[in-house]
């Protein structure tokens, strides 16, 4: 049996192979029982019958998908023949090359038939000033010496010369997380190499976007420092994340884009779509991207974590002041909040799987360009702290010691201004591998062996300047690979997740897995001499640590699910897209407050003065971020 079918429409035609003859055999078949087929003007498919869906399901309300009289129409190019449907591609698939109008999909089917299996090639529509369009054939890898014959015979034969279709090379297809080749991206590399603008992402206007949706593409393109976007593209199609968004809100702002359409680009909408709703005037009714509900469980992680750890770095200094039954308190609470470090670092991971690890081999120099850019924050916020310790050392009269290097930068933003650049290196390991999820837990268990023998083997601190801060980089609770394994099993969790293509299915995943390692860990840690209080920072704590990390994703996972409605998810959410902010100022404020009181302002006063700036600038970003991404009553 062969079939023609939809998601919104199951299977709307088809065909006994056994019983059809040569003619029949070049359809789809034909419909059946109530069904129906029909041609629309443009040469779109249309179908109807009981075995189409009413709709999709938006906030307890169908949105029909079907015309009055109950016609749907698909983007797929169709012709019947009596009842036989013949299939004639996508509507964006297809080329019309000065009047012949062929497609892209039709082509590369034909020439696959010809050529080696193993040859990695994909056909492409695009702009030509003579013909209108052409076809581009793209290859990736050796083999184009296959070519030549079988690209003559498909051209004849679909009325075509060999002037009516162009070759180029590339370093990868563009694709889609589940392997389809994204054939718009494939076309704005290619178009973009032609009109020799690869570095300019104003290349995007050219014959293939409207002005509303080469505004958009810019700002994307800018953002996310990449050379093509296609209208066709979303923002995690091309592996925006939450700095990269960050930039995106800015230049939004700056253009006067409504509220809606901002919220729209981290909904997982389209340019096309993102630009229609702007010319409507109103919001787009389409569901959100599971990408998108991924992306803010993990913001919204990231979030609680830098708040824990802000908490855990701060909670001592008021502690001092509650008495007896602050200490007390503090005692039961410090251990639950050393979560916060090795939980960030297990988001940070499975972040690199979400945002990062699909665009290597495809995008590789705007993953590098992404790399260096946050490495530059992590860089700037580093030196600050430095400074800010420099100066508390000199006015205190501290001076500079024998462990000046860690008194200045030993901090847990160091261990991220290192991995940030590094995390290519183990990306890339990790993606040639033939089992990244087994690869992954491999580099996991190698760090936290590494980290055990450098414990064993410089077991105290005799050295000064630069190498007392190696030392602590290699054995410290900071030290790279202790928090390498936790990123390493974060991005093991992120690949082992994301094979679940919906979001039920991930969260009980997630929920089930989490339980267990919750479960075996508190059994480790409880069985250990001194239990949580005196274990809470061992590797042994690992497991009831990553476990309670899952646990906390599934619930995010949930509540995004469910609509971004919640309040203190929402704040979660612009937490984490400021975290390494977030970082950056509050290591700001104790050396600060250090030397405001060495310069003989109240304890009280010197304290409260960086503290109110520091809160003071991050509510501001807070809530021009929250206003872009969450609320549609309030001008940005």
């Amino acid at each position: 049996m062969q079939h023609y079918g939809l998601t919104e429409a199951s299977r709307s035609t088809f065909l006994r192979i056994d019983l059809a003859n040569d003619d029949e055999l070049e359809t789809v078949g034909r419909p059946v029982d109530d069904g129906g087929v029909r041609i629309a003007p443009g040469g779109e498919i249309e179908v109807r019958g009981p075995h189409l869906a009413s709709g999709l399901i938006e906030n307890g309300v169908i949105r029909p998908f079907a015309d009055p009289c109950g016609w749907l129409r698909t983007n797929d190019l169709g012709q019947l023949h009596g009842d036989w449907l013949e299939y004639k591609g996508r509507v964006d698939d297809v080329a019309n090359v000065g009047g012949v109008k062929v497609s892209a999909e039709v082509v590369e089917k034909s020439i696959r038939e010809r050529v080696p299996a193993d040859v990695e090639f994909a056909v492409c529509v695009i702009p030509d000033k003579l013909r209108g369009e052409k076809l581009a054939i793209a290859f990736a890898g050796p083999g184009r010496g296959a070519f030549p014959s079988a690209i003559r015979e498909v051209a004849r034969a679909n009325g075509l010369k060999q002037v009516d279709i162009v070759e180029h090379d590339v370093d990868a297809l563009p694709r889609t997380d589940t392997g389809k080749v994204i054939r718009s991206r494939l076309a704005d590399i290619i178009v973009g190499r032609q009109i020799g603008q690869a570095a300019d992402p104003a290349f995007v206007t050219f014959d293939r976007m409207s002005a509303r949706e080469a505004e958009i593409a810019t700002i994307w393109a800018e953002a996310l420092g990449i050379e093509a976007v296609g209208r066709h593209d979303s923002f995690y199609d091309l592996g925006g994340d939450s700095l990269s968004a960050i930039g995106v809100i800015i230049k939004a702002e700056q253009l006067g884009l409504p509220p809606y359409a901002i919220q729209g680009m981290f909904s997982g909408e389209t340019i096309a779509e993102i630009a229609a709703a702007i010319d409507q005037e109103e919001p787009p009714a389409t569901a959100r991207d599971l990408r998108s509900i991924r992306a803010d469980a993990l913001n919204a992680l990231r979030g609680v974590f830098a708040l824990l750890i802000i908490l855990s770095h701060w909670g001592p200094f008021f502690v001092e002041r509650a008495g007896t039954a602050g200490a007390l308190a503090w005692s039961y609470l410090s251990p639950a909040l050393r979560i916060g470090t090795p939980g960030f670092a297990m988001i940070y991971g499975m972040g690199l799987g979400l945002f990062f690890m699909a665009q290597l081999g495809q995008n590789d120099a705007q993953v590098r360009r992404r790399m260096w850019g946050n490495t530059q924050i992590l860089l700037a916020g580093v030196a600050m702290i430095g400074a800010a310790q420099a100066w508390r050392l000199h006015i205190t009269g501290e001076g500079f010691g024998p462990v000046w290097p860690e008194q200045l930068f030993y901090q847990v933003l160091l261990f991220y201004l290192i991995m940030v650049p590094t995390s290519l290196f183990w990306l890339r390991r990790i993606v040639m591998a033939n089992d990244p999820l087994f690869a992954s837990l491999v580099l996991a268990i190698g760090s936290y062996a590494t980290y055990l023998l450098c414990s064993a083997v410089l077991p105290e601190n005799s050295y000064t300047g630069w190498s007392s801060l190696g030392w602590h980089m290699l054995v410290a609770p900071y030290a790279y690979p202790r928090l390498l394994g936790a990123t390493a099993l974060g991005l093991a969790a992120a690949i082992w997740l994301q094979r679940d293509t919906q979001a039920q299915s991930m969260i009980s995943r997630a929920a089930k897995a989490g339980s267990i390692l919750v479960g075996l860990g508190w059994v480790m840690v409880s069985s250990t001499d001194g239990g949580w209080l005196d274990n809470a920072g061992e590797l042994v704590a690992i497991p009831a640590f990553a476990g309670a990390t899952l646990l906390l994703y599934a619930g995010a996972l949930r509540i995004s699910a469910l609509g971004r409605q919640a309040l203190a998810m929402q704040v979660a959410v612009v937490c984490g897209m400021l975290a390494f902010p977030l970082f950056i100022g509050h290591g700001l404020v104790a050396p600060i407050k250090d030397s405001l009181k060495a310069s003989g302002l109240p304890t009280v006063v010197a304290m409260a003065l960086p503290i109110t700036v520091f809160l003071a600038v991050v509510l501001w970003f807070g809530l021009k971020l929250y206003r872009a991404m969450f609320s549609a009553k309030h001008p940005i």
